[in-house]
């Protein structure tokens, strides 16, 4: 049975929970973090052309072009450059944003893999590229796994760079008002952010351990905000969770609205109209008018992952 490589950098790695299922599956697997060094060590420790790659990896993201938009260094390298170094018998992409699951000039790298994973059948028009399974969404917890939220909110930020170079005053004056709530804070493990965590800490919050994955935190919480234009206002809503989404300073309101706007129960504003947004939500919940969870994008559907590793829907 081939080995079975999980390959992400930092936060888009979402195979945590995945890995564990695989391995009490019957397969071997490594698990692959190129934002840690050591993962060089851990791939040359793998055959060539005898294992079956598994990523969340943007295709086209390598060192330079984290470097141009992180402004830190790190050992990634692109999927084409993985692809010819290690040499994988088969390849799956599985995105791990549901808002923008590849990018229009990736698409051209969608030929390196044998079928792209995803989250539900918008995407079939892709198959002109490359086969589509429609499969689920890595991230959706099935409804078994979400039980009763422990913490009001959970205050998720996004844009962690642009976060880090702004002044202390500007992030107090971003975040403050919602750590003074003692949310349960998620942070990426990222350049600078132990300075962030150390902040929110002194407002009273608790910050979650390192590696804690999104869909746990927002399982787990009544209430998200974050800020920026990521996949974690989706995340929240297909939980059916909502959502607050911070006036930053990097995108304007109109560019977050223009991009987000058509998700339902997700507030645009600044921290102060939010939590009133919340307060009302929390004494009147009937006026939240998200969705239901699991009514556009199903849970990850693992039985039929393992199949495809198997070798009997196309796979290995």
């Amino acid at each position: 049975m081939k080995r079975i490589v999980f390959l992400g950098q930092g936060v888009e790695y979402v195979f945590s929970d995945l890995a564990k299922q695989t391995i009490a599956s019957g397969f071997d697997v490594t698990e692959i973090d190129m934002l840690n060094s050591r993962w060089l060590d851990a791939m040359n420790a793998v055959e060539r052309e005898n294992f079956i790659l598994v990523t969340s990896h943007h295709p086209y993201l390598g060192a330079e072009d984290y470097i141009k938009f992180h402004r830190i260094p790190a050992p990634v390298i692109s999927i084409p450059e993985f692809i010819q170094t290690y040499r994988p018998s088969k390849s799956y992409y599985v995105p791990h944003d549901l808002v923008y699951p590849y990018k229009d000039d990736e698409i051209p790298a969608l030929k390196y893999f044998d079928a792209l994973l995803m989250p539900n059948d918008r995407f079939w028009y892709l198959n002109r590229f490359v086969p589509v399974i429609s499969i689920g969404w890595i991230k959706l917890k099935p409804a078994m796994e979400r039980g009763t939220p422990r913490y009001p909110i959970a205050l998720i930020p996004s844009e962690i760079p642009r976060l880090l170079r702004l002044p202390p005053n500007e992030i107090a004056s971003l975040l403050g008002p919602i750590l003074d709530r003692r949310p349960i804070v998620l942070l990426p493990k990222f350049g600078e952010i132990e300075r962030l965590a150390n902040f929110a800490r002194s407002r009273g919050s608790e910050v979650a351990p390192w590696g804690t994955s999104t869909p746990s935190v927002i399982s787990n919480a009544q209430f998200v905000i974050t800020n920026g234009m990521s996949s974690i206002i989706a995340e929240a809503v297909v939980h059916g969770k909502p959502v607050v989404c911070l006036a930053d300073g990097v995108f304007s309101l109109e560019e977050q609205k223009e991009r987000l706007g058509d998700l339902p129960g997700v507030f645009f504003g600044d921290a102060e109209a939010g939590l009133a947004w919340v307060d009302s939500l929390a004494s009147n919940p009937a006026l939240y008018k998200g969705v239901s969870p699991g009514t556009d994008v199903t849970p990850f559907d693992t039985a039929r992952f393992m199949e495809i590793l198997s070798g009997q829907l196309g796979g290995a």
